[in-house]
């Protein structure tokens, strides 16, 4: 069955030791979880801030894309 998670999965870029499947996460060394996404309008990164897990960023991703993608429709 689809989720919304399935969407986030990019194939992996070798950046780092720890690399996770999901678009615009980064593991940083002190083991927390970054996330930025890109603002289509503005052509910028936003930055959503840090996370306990790559899940807790992922979902702070699809909130986010959610909340652009109606703004440029």
């Amino acid at each position: 069955m689809w989720n919304s998670m399935d969407m986030l999965r990019s194939p992996q870029r070798g950046k780092g030791s720890i690399n996770t499947n999901y678009r615009g996460i980064i593991h940083r060394p002190w083991e927390r979880w970054a996330i930025e996404i890109r603002d289509p309008k503005k052509g910028v990164r936003v930055w959503l801030g840090s996370f306990n897990t790559a899940e807790e960023a992922a979902k702070a991703y699809v909130a986010e894309a959610g909340k652009m993608l109606k703004l440029v429709l």
